[in-house]
């Protein structure tokens, strides 16, 4: 009996973690093989890993837009494990399970074991496996871009770290979470841009109240920024072997230029991203937002603190739940932008845990909660009038989201109870808001899912695509018809999953051909390598720029590499409708004249 009597606690106790592990075991057995899209983005991902895998140069032969570590490790994966789709899966979904670690603790640290519990489910179910829009890659297993999500894996283990060393004070903690640093800084930039104000104002404040002489708190710093310019300065040496140094610092640093110096700003994508078309309207939706939430969570905080009897709060709090669950009944378009206050919300978190930090409190993971809010607060800013689950939102707006969830359910609760009133009806209402969250944003998925009934794709790269699937498998076997296995073929503006199913290589370095790229590039440079060096072949893929306010390729940018390859290729072979011309998919192919 004593043996029963001591399980018990640990059975509560693991309900929790297996709660969230169930979850995302079943999203990803739902999900299966539907995360890549077939044309958009994800084929660079695939594209990349397997140029380096075959011993080309990062930056040098392949351009890249990011820093080197994703491509890297997912080369790494390929050489290791076998060039396949499902090698990158396998791997990612292990970094995904690591990241759902690394949430799961410090959500349990910074509230309880209920918001950890929640918070997982909804990283299962909206964030890490769902898809919310038409075109696939938004999800953490397929994205359109590694270097986010392992970005955001890297800097949760730093934060994590951070926590870890306020309270045990170890040496080689700080050490680690600077290489973890140092490692984040080679994948995205807005990642870093979000991540090092975090960290720096968690490190500061946490020596600043560490009782010890000045020189062993500079020495504690010192051991970090060593870790963190470690990976840096080991991508620069090894690229500087393939290539001269200031390309290979230009390479790691990639991004970060173009970001900071405002290059982004003029493309339409951007200014929608972050709701800059229209700000008036942008902050009169952001004011509705947050008008509803405070009918929906802030009129039962409110009763919670008027019914102080328990037996009132009971039947309170039934009553809210019944009435907040109607949300539930609301169509899809109700629920189209429920973040969109989130900005304002985490701004105020900041400010009251950096008050709780410098007031001296050090109960509850205060560095470790005051780090993970700025985080979460700062990676919004790429969003920050437009905020979203969906589109970039599935990884921007994820920790953000969860943070608010701990404040749901743990923070404001508390604050309530701590008043002398009864936290009962605001977790009637809260429990209701999410439940709805997450069965508006599992239907959307339901939806997108089940236009995905084409297999593309042999063997270890099948995946499930919607109708384009159709067509990108219709080329592959003209391409196996036509383009030998040593002839280059180079796919235009995007759609390198033609290049990396066909495993025919470009003969240019350029493997994006948007307006965005030809910005960064230099489209004379683009040009001029493709003179230079012109393909074998060329695969024109539909696709609609207007998101960077240019809709066709040679028709609304990059003409004179339009002309080029009009004039010296001819069509050989054609799945569905003549691209680049109208809202018709279709893809074709062309043949250089003069090749021998």
């Amino acid at each position: 009996m004593a043996r029963a009597g001591f399980a018990l606690p640990s059975l509560r106790v693991a309900a929790s973690p297996l709660a969230v592990a169930l979850s995302a075991v079943l999203m990803v057995v739902w999900s299966w093989r539907t995360w890549p899209d077939p044309v958009i983005d994800f084929g660079q991902q695939l594209y990349a890993a397997w140029r380096l895998a075959e011993g080309d140069v990062l930056y040098r032969d392949v351009a890249y837009h990011y820093g080197p570590l994703s491509p890297w490790l997912n080369a790494g994966c390929f050489r290791l494990f076998g060039t396949s789709l499902t090698t990158l899966i396998v791997c990612n979904l292990a970094i995904v399970g690591i990241v759902f670690v690394l949430l799961y603790r410090i959500l349990a640290e910074i509230g309880s074991r209920l918001a950890a519990t929640l918070g997982g489910i909804t990283l299962a179910t909206v964030f890490a496996f769902g898809q919310q829009v038409y075109y696939g890659n938004y999800n953490f297993v397929c994205p359109y871009v590694y270097n986010l999500t392992h970005g955001i894996a890297l800097a949760l283990g730093a934060i994590y770290g951070l926590g870890r060393f306020d309270r045990d004070r170890r040496t080689w903690v700080l050490g680690a979470t600077g290489l973890s640093t140092g490692l984040m800084l080679l994948t995205k930039a807005e990642v870093g841009m979000a991540a090092l104000p975090a960290l720096g104002v968690a490190l500061v404040l946490s020596l600043w109240r560490l009782p010890a002489p000045a020189r062993a708190k500079l020495r504690l710093a010192a051991t970090f920024l060593l870790g963190l310019v470690v990976p840096p300065a080991l991508a620069v040496g090894y690229l500087a072997r393939h290539m001269p140094l200031r390309d290979a610092a230009r390479g790691v640093a990639e991004t970060w230029p173009v970001i900071l110096g405002g290059q982004v700003d003029q493309f339409l994508l951007y200014r929608w991203s972050m709701g800059l078309v229209d700000v008036q309207q942008s902050l009169a939706s952001m004011r509705n937002n947050l008008l509803l939430y405070a009918l929906l969570l802030g009129l039962p905080a409110a009763l919670g603190l008027y019914a102080r009897r328990a037996g009132r709060s009971i039947w309170i709090a039934g009553v809210v739940f019944v009435a907040t669950g109607s949300v539930l009944t609301l169509p899809l378009s109700a629920w189209a932008e429920p973040l969109l206050g989130l900005p304002v919300i985490l701004v105020g978190l900041a400010l009251v845990s950096l008050r709780h930090v410098l007031r001296g409190h050090s109960e509850g993971g205060s560095i470790l909660r005051l780090a993970t809010i700025v985080f979460a607060t700062l990676l919004l800013a790429k969003m920050v009038l437009f905020t979203r689950t969906y589109h970039y939102g599935f990884a921007l707006a994820m920790p953000a989201t969860l943070v608010a969830i701990v404040a749901l359910f743990e923070w404001l609760p508390a604050r309530i109870e701590r008043a002398g009133g009864s936290a009962r009806p605001l977790l009637a209402a809260a429990l209701a808001v999410w439940l709805g969250f997450v069965a508006v944003h599992l239907s959307e998925t339901r939806a997108y899912f089940a236009a995905k009934t084409v297999l593309v794709g042999r063997g270890g790269d099948a995946f499930w695509a919607d109708e384009r699937g159709l067509f990108v498998n219709e080329m592959l076997e003209q391409i196996e018809r036509e383009v030998g296995p040593d002839r280059t073929l180079t796919v235009l503006p995007m759609g390198l999953t033609l290049n990396y199913l066909s495993r025919r290589a470009s003969s240019i370095p350029y493997i994006y051909f948007m307006p965005s790229d030809m910005v960064m590039y230099g489209e004379d440079r683009v040009v001029e390598r493709f003179l230079a060096t012109p393909p074998d072949y060329v695969a024109l893929v539909h696709h609609d720029a207007s998101e960077f306010g240019a809709r066709f390729l040679g028709r609304d940018y990059a003409r004179p590499l339009y002309q080029a390859i009009r004039s010296g290729y001819r069509v050989i072979g054609r799945t569905g409708e003549v691209p680049l011309r109208d809202e018709r998919f279709g893809i074709e192919l062309l043949e250089r004249i003069d090749r021998p």
